[in-house]
């Protein structure tokens, strides 16, 4: 019985710290509106990890406001950001954000 609670609490340790490390290490808000300020919804949204080893984020969708958040894993910045595949030419450091007028 010893030996199954500790297999227990070795089992809830192990799979806490490996919870811990997928959490993001990085953020960024991106904004995406029409030319007359309106959002602009379900706009694909993508960015680069900055570095060598630089990262291709998952593609996410802008909401009802036109607003997405970009998560990353490693620390550091965005690269660039990405519009419906296309490069913006904009990195975006943890907690900030960005904003774009994207015509249709």
């Amino acid at each position: 019985m010893k030996t199954a609670k500790k297999f227990i609490v070795a089992t809830i340790i192990v799979g806490s710290l490996c919870a811990t490390s997928l959490a993001f290490a990085g953020s960024c808000s991106v904004t995406i509106n029409f030319p007359d300020g309106s959002a602009r919804k379900g706009i694909k949204v993508s960015g680069l990890t900055a570095g060598l080893a630089g990262t291709m984020l998952s593609n996410v969708y802008t909401d009802s406001n036109g607003q997405v958040t970009l998560n990353w894993g490693n620390s550091g910045s965005l690269e660039t950001v990405f519009v419906d595949g296309e490069d913006q030419h904009t990195r975006c450091t943890n907690g900030s954000s960005v904003s774009f007028v994207i015509k249709p």
